[in-house]
């Protein structure tokens, strides 16, 4: 029996020489696994390798769910590509691998009835090997091979082992939608806050509620947008903004909303509606005479601290059936700052530094949010990559590659238990919940044992130059922490010599660790200890130094960064005397 003539059997049963192949086409694809368009490119190469195909190709499906929204090949040169003009949309057998779900393998594609042939200039192709890339049920697009090196048909092995580049397609294929929906997001989130920062210089209420109902319509792609704000009996709009229809509309329509209808039901709930088909909810009452049908929509009230004043409500999304609950949060931001300018004209000034502290604080947050989960995406990533060669490739590798991904896993998990420890860590320190003790510490067994619970790594020399007399008032945990992580960090940045240092001065005690490496780019040194801040080639975690600081002032001390005097790199942790710190032995 021939392998071509051989049941499927998955990777289990894919040659040696090809899961070799895969396990470094595998390792190739994680070391761009930030960047999910070299991903991409890195399978369709790994693809045409490893199945020794001629030409090779990566298609995404588009919204439709059929037809093709990008196309990544390899095997052809520029000037055939050219002359071959429009890449494939995804008819014919690429469609039918679309379609179905499954793999595709024929000896001749022009056999298969689906084929529609080649366009004028394109190359021959007879052999093809055709796979979905998947994502659960769904199916994101295709990964295809043609003429098989030889003149052969590809083979269950070809077929098995493209199956596995396709899985690392679809992880791809996934990242790269997240990174869109947040680019997407950032765009929408960063034109908001440029229209609060408008509005903090405007001073006119109608102008600035004009600015907000304008920028609606743009951040929320809704055709008509309209903002009313109750008069003093509550019972009607005692103004009305809006924007989407011409003045010969407006005057044709007549009078203006004044709050009934499901804009009322808002005001009334207090809570956003949104709805595919405006005429479906109970309290609609319809449309005047000459008013523009509307469907979809979107109200959310207008409230200060509780308290309803109007609504503002988008109607007929641009391109869509409905509106989505990223429209709502943006156009309940928008709201919300409607309702501080209604409320507070008077006193507008005020409520600007407020509104500036707060989007300060909200950026802040996103900005640590996204570094975390940036930071623990990677590893994992790596992580699911190196488990899932060895678990397709158990019976196909070696030792070595085996003990290769494995330690690759570990490296990994290790690099996210760190993390997790130094945030916690952070945060306990930042709120005030780890108790602190003060107390006069002597540094020499400090940094004896900071060596012992970070040891040097072979061929790292460390010198020890501590005066034993340097007593300072401090909280010895935290200060076997700082050594601990200063000399962690001089281990995988600085060369093999360190020296660990302390000098005193009637101001206090400099403890330093200094290394004859090549000392921190200069760009870097002004965000030194600033959280997730590392150079490009650190394997660190970018929360040691940040660390090392909220320590070192949590007890009234400071680090500082210098260039050591013969190259290299030089942290100074400054101290207090006991006798200089004037605090108690204990503060909670």
């Amino acid at each position: 029996m021939t392998e071509r003539d051989q049941p499927p059997g998955g990777l289990a049963e894919a040659s040696v020489a090809g899961m070799r192949a895969l396990v470094d086409a595998v390792t190739a694809i994680t070391r761009v696994q930030d960047d999910p368009e070299q991903m991409l490119e890195q399978i369709v190469e790994a693809a045409r390798t490893v199945s020794g195909a001629e030409y090779a190709a990566l298609g995404i499906v588009g919204p439709d769910g059929r037809t093709l929204d990008a196309f990544l090949h390899t095997g052809m040169d520029p000037a055939t590509v050219e002359r071959i003009g429009n890449l494939p949309t995804g008819h014919g057998i690429l469609g039918a691998v679309i379609v179905e779900g499954r793999a595709l393998r024929l000896p001749d594609l022009s056999l298969h009835p689906a084929s529609q042939g080649f366009p004028p200039n394109h190359p021959p192709m007879r052999s093809f090997l055709g796979v979905p890339i998947r994502s659960g049920e769904e199916v994101l697009g295709h990964l295809y091979m043609t003429n098989k090196e030889g003149g052969a048909g590809f083979t269950d092995t070809d077929e098995a082992l493209i199956t596995a580049l396709a899985g690392q397609a679809s992880i791809a294929i996934e990242m790269s939608s997240r990174y869109d929906k947040e680019r997407e997001l950032t765009h929408r989130l960063q034109r908001l806050v440029e229209v609060n920062t408008v509005l903090t210089t405007e001073r006119r209420v109608d102008h600035a509620l004009q600015q907000i109902v304008n920028a609606a319509a743009d951040l929320v792609d809704a055709t008509y947008v309209g903002l009313g704000v109750l008069g003093e009996g509550r019972d009607s709009f005692s103004s009305f903004i809006h924007t989407g229809m011409d003045p010969g509309l407006v005057e044709a329509i007549g009078d203006l909303p004044v709050g009934r209808g499901v804009m009322r039901a808002v005001m009334v709930g207090g809570r956003a509606i949104r709805l595919k088909d405006i005429g479906e909810h109970p309290a609609s009452v319809g449309f005047p005479a000459d008013h523009p049908v509307m469907r979809s929509f979107l109200g959310v009230p207008v409230a200060h601290r509780g308290r309803v004043i109007g609504d503002l409500y988008l109607t007929d999304k641009r391109g869509e059936q409905e509106f989505t609950e990223i429209d709502e949060l943006i156009a309940t931001a928008l709201a919300s700052q409607a309702a501080v300018i209604v409320t507070n004209a008077d006193a507008y000034e005020r409520e600007r530094a407020l509104v500036a502290e707060l989007r300060s604080a909200d950026e802040a947050k996103e900005a640590f949010v996204h570094h975390v989960a940036h930071e623990l995406k990677t590893p994992l990533v790596t992580i699911r990559g190196s488990l899932q060669a060895l678990e397709m490739g158990r019976k196909g590798l070696n030792d070595a590659q085996r003990t290769q991904l494995e330690q690759m896993a570990v490296r990994q998990l290790d690099t996210m238990m760190d993390m997790v420890n130094n945030l916690l860590e952070l945060a306990s320190i930042e709120s005030g919940r780890s108790p602190l003790v003060l107390e006069a510490v002597a540094l020499g067994p400090v940094v004896d044992a900071a060596l012992t619970s970070a040891p040097p790594p072979e061929g790292t020399v460390v010198d020890l130059d501590p005066c034993a007399d340097d007593r300072v008032t401090a909280d010895r945990r935290y200060v076997e922490r700082i050594v601990s992580n200063l000399l962690t960090n001089a281990y995988r940045h600085g060369g093999p010599h360190i020296t660990v240092r302390t000098t005193s001065d009637d101001d206090g005690v400099t403890l330093s660790v200094i290394d004859n490496g090549d000392g921190v780019p200069a760009s870097l040194v002004p965000t030194l200890f600033e959280r997730f801040v590392r150079g490009r080639e650190s394997r660190g975690t970018g929360l040691g130094l940040g660390l090392v600081k909220a320590l070192a002032e949590r007890f009234g001390g400071s680090v500082s960064y210098r260039p050591a005097d013969h190259g290299g790199a030089r942290f100074d942790v400054r101290l207090q005397h006991p006798d200089a710190a004037g605090t108690p032995d204990v503060v909670v």
